[in-house]
C-alpha cells in the first residue's frame, strides 16, 4: 500500500474523469443510437401513415366506384322498369282501344243481326198475312162455290118439285122427284 492518499485520490479522480469521459460517450453513442432508432421510428411511422393513407384512399376510392356500380345499376333498373311500365301503359291503352273496337263491332253487327231478324220476321209476317189472305179468298171462294152450287141444287129441285106438282096435277101420279 503504498501510495498515497493523494495518489489514490489522483488516481480515482482520474478514474472518474475517464469514467465520466466514457459515460459521456456512451450517453452520446446511446443518443445517437436512440435518435436512430428514433428516426428509423418516425421513418416507419411515416411510412405506415402514408401505406394507411393509400389503403384508405383505395377503400375510398372502391367504395366510390362500389356506390359508383350500385347506383348505375339502380338507375339501369329503375330505366328498365319505367321502360317496362310504359311498354305495359301503350299495351293497356292499345288493348283498351282493341276491345272498344270490338265491342263496337259487336253493337254494329247486333243492330245489323236484329235489322236482319226484324227483316225476316216481317218478311214471315207478310208471309203469314199473304198466307191468311189466301186462306180467305180461298174460304170466300170456296163458300162461293158452295152457296153457288146449293142454289143450282135448290133451283134444280125448286124445279123438279115445281114439276112434280104440275105433273102430280097433270096425272095424279104420287112419284117423287129426284
Amino acid at each position: 500500500m503504498g501510495e498515497s492518499l493523494k495518489d489514490v485520490i489522483q488516481r480515482l479522480k482520474e478514474q472518474w474523469a475517464r469514467d465520466a469521459i466514457m459515460e459521456e460517450e456512451e450517453a452520446l453513442k446511446k443518443r445517437k443510437a436512440n435518435k436512430m432508432v428514433y428516426t428509423d421510428i418516425e421513418e416507419f411511422n411515416r411510412k405506415e401513415e402514408l401505406e394507411r393513407t393509400r389503403l384508405v384512399d383505395m377503400e375510398k376510392t372502391a367504395d366510390k366506384e362500389l356506390i359508383n356500380s350500385i347506383l348505375e345499376k339502380e338507375k339501369a333498373l329503375d330505366e328498365l322498369d319505367k321502360k317496362e311500365k310504359e311498354k305495359q301503359i301503350k299495351e293497356f291503352h292499345q288493348n283498351k282501344k282493341y276491345l272498344e273496337y270490338i265491342m263496337n263491332q259487336k253493337k254494329e253487327a247486333e243492330i245489323w243481326m236484329d235489322k236482319l231478324a226484324q227483316i225476316e220476321a216481317d218478311k214471315q209476317w207478310h208471309r203469314t198475312q199473304e198466307g191468311w189472305m189466301k186462306e180467305e179468298a180461298a174460304r170466300i171462294e170456296l163458300l162461293k162455290q158452295v152457296y153457288h152450287e146449293r142454289e143450282i141444287a135448290v133451283r134444280y129441285r125448286s124445279k123438279n118439285i115445281y114439276t112434280y106438282l104440275i105433273n102430280r096435277k097433270c096425272t095424279g101420279s104420287r112419284k117423287k122427284p129426284n
